[in-house]
């Protein structure tokens, strides 16, 4: 039989979670938790993760560029799974309200109609 490992202690649990929380960079003081900046700044990230031009720009740039890469059926999908992600972040960190999820639903609901409009353009200019 084998053996058994002995139940953590509520200490080193605390610590485990500590640790968890230093390496996720969620111990911070100055973590974005609440869950409109916390889409925000997922979503500046997954942009420059796509190899933008350097600099500063809107959202309607960033996917008009985006859209050269892409299908606005794949983009669509990275929105998603970027609002996603921002719905569990925000749910572990109990900031999670009905109020704060009408702003996540409207903050994706307005980059996808940017996306159908960036879309449509492309199809009218012939590109």
């Amino acid at each position: 039989m084998a053996d058994i490992p002995p139940v953590p202690t509520s200490m080193q649990m605390l610590a485990r979670i500590n640790e968890a929380l230093a390496e996720s960079g969620l111990s911070e003081p100055k973590t974005v938790r609440d869950p409109l900046p916390l889409f925000r700044e997922l979503l500046q990230d997954w942009y420059l993760c796509q190899e933008l031009p350097a600099g500063e720009y809107t959202d309607e740039q960033a996917i008009a560029s985006l859209l050269e890469q892409q299908t606005a059926v794949e983009l669509q999908a990275a929105l998603r799974g970027i609002f996603n992600e921002a719905m569990q972040l925000s749910n572990a960190h109990g900031t999670l309200s009905i109020w704060t999820r009408r702003e996540l639903d409207q903050e994706l609901r307005r980059l996808q109609r940017l996306v159908e409009q960036a879309q449509q353009q492309r199809a009218a200019g012939g590109y």
